[in-house]
């Protein structure tokens, strides 16, 4: 084992970037007091009701289960 090979353990791989959540509701679409289905299904808690208003709170703690998504009858919650 030369040294070139010792030299190449101790090399660090990149490690990607972690990717920021960005979950948003079309408030044309939400059925909001009629439904919050997304504010009672999110194991994080992302959603609430601000005013009867379902809106996203800390879009971080979102562990991206999607069934936010799923659960939406109206198709307004999207997740990237």
């Amino acid at each position: 084992m030369g040294l070139g090979s010792f030299f190449k353990r101790d090399k660090k791989e990149d490690t990607p970037a972690e990717e920021e959540n960005t979950i948003s509701i079309d408030q044309s679409k939400c059925l909001n007091l009629e439904c919050q289905k997304c504010i009672s299904i999110c194991p994080s808690g992302v959603f609430f009701s601000d005013d009867g208003i379902t809106v996203v709170g800390d879009a971080s703690r979102c562990n991206r289960c999607f069934r936010c998504q799923a659960v939406c009858p109206s198709e307004a919650i999207s997740l990237q």
